[in-house]
Formats: C-alpha cells, structure tokens, sequence
C-alpha cells in the first residue's frame, strides 16, 4: 500500500503550495495579470473554505464521519485541475480529451486515497471536490482560451517539484483545530450540532465524533 501514501503525499501542502507559487509565476511569466489575480482568488477561496470549515467542523462536528473535510482533495482539485485546464487549452483533437480524462482521474486517486488510508471518510472527500471544483471554476471563467507556448516548461517544473517534494508533510491541521478550541474558549457555540468537549479531545489528537444533536 506504499504507492497508496505517495499517491496521497502528492496532496499534501508540501507539494501544493509551491505548485500554487509556480503557477504563479507563469501566469506573470505570460502576461496574464488578470488571470493572475483570479487564481490568486480562486486559490484563496479554496484554502480559506477548507481551513473555516476543518475548524468549525472539528468543534461541532456533523456527525461520527464528518468533523474534517478534507484540504489534500480541495486543494489537489483546484491545483491539478488548473494544470489539466492549461495542458487541455494548448492542446486538440483526441489528446484534449486523454488529457481531461487524465487530470480527472489523479484528482479522483488523490481524494479516494484519503479514504483508503483511513484519514478521511467519503462526505469529508466530497465536500474537498466540492471546494476544488468551485475554485477552479472561478479560475476557469476568467482564464484566456489562446494557445500558451511556454506551458510545456511549467508542466516539467510542476514534475520536478512534486516528485521531489512528495513524501514532505505540512500539518497544518492542529494549527487549525488549536484555534478552534481557543473559539470554544472565547465563548463560541455551535449552531445546530453537538459541541466538542474535553472528553472528545483527551490525549489531543483528532478523535471520531458521535453524531448527537443539541437541544
């Protein structure tokens, strides 16, 4: 199952946001400014969604399968389907659609492995594609349908990093439950869920949750 936690580690925060600084890059590197500050937007979105939501979520958790939705899917989605769009735009015929087919099914492994190693469940994966996927629209909109010469660089820069940067871990996500157990502590409630308390949390660490509505 060892190609399962590489083919994981691809979504992780090491990878992702040094692709999102290359992506970057290019979109200067082409002069397209207004591009640039859409996915600027669309990749803000999609970390800014994720983080709320791992933080509301990990101190009113939804229900037993559901107190973290997961960042490795809505940022792979975002990132790797941006990458699919540029390859499938400067591209035609047949290889267009062997190219979409392609980006779709590494963003599919990506969430599918969370499941597998057992970090996430099914709802938290879908709600990361839902995330992805609404960034990268708000990206796709904006971004020029002509032709780019220089994406064959970026694609190969983009490999380069993501075979050396895979196997590196970020864990950004007890910076983020931290600042939601200091929520509870400024007096924060949830609306409609169960609330995390001391026992659900003991020995730190992210525990399953039951599921169990308040009053």
């Amino acid at each position: 199952m060892q190609w399962v936690h590489t083919l994981t580690g691809t979504g992780d925060l090491a990878v992702l946001v040094p692709l999102i600084a290359t992506l970057s890059i290019w979109l200067l590197l082409v002069r397209q400014p207004r591009a640039l500050c859409w996915w600027g937007t669309a990749a803000a979105i999609c970390a800014g969604a994720t983080a709320i939501l791992k933080i509301y979520f990990y101190v009113c958790p939804l229900a037993s399968d559901f107190s973290n939705p997961s960042g490795h899917t809505s940022l792979s989605t975002l990132v790797y389907g941006t990458l699919t769009l540029i390859i499938s735009r400067s591209t035609f015929g047949w290889r267009r659609h062997v190219i979409v087919l392609f980006g779709g099914a590494v963003v599919f492994a990506i969430g599918m492995s969370r499941i597998v190693i057992q970090v996430h469940s099914l709802p938290e994966v879908l709600v990361g594609w839902f995330i992805g996927c609404f960034a990268l629209w708000i990206f796709a909109r904006e971004f020029d349908l002509r032709e780019y010469p220089h994406w064959r660089g970026l694609i190969a820069a983009c490999v380069i990093l993501t075979v050396s940067l895979t196997g590196q871990e970020v864990r950004a996500e007890k910076l983020l439950h931290a600042l939601g157990l200091r929520l509870l502590d400024m007096g924060f409630t949830c609306v409609g869920q169960r609330q995390i308390t001391a026992f659900d949390i003991a020995g730190s660490g992210r525990t399953p949750l039951p599921s169990a509505r308040s009053r």
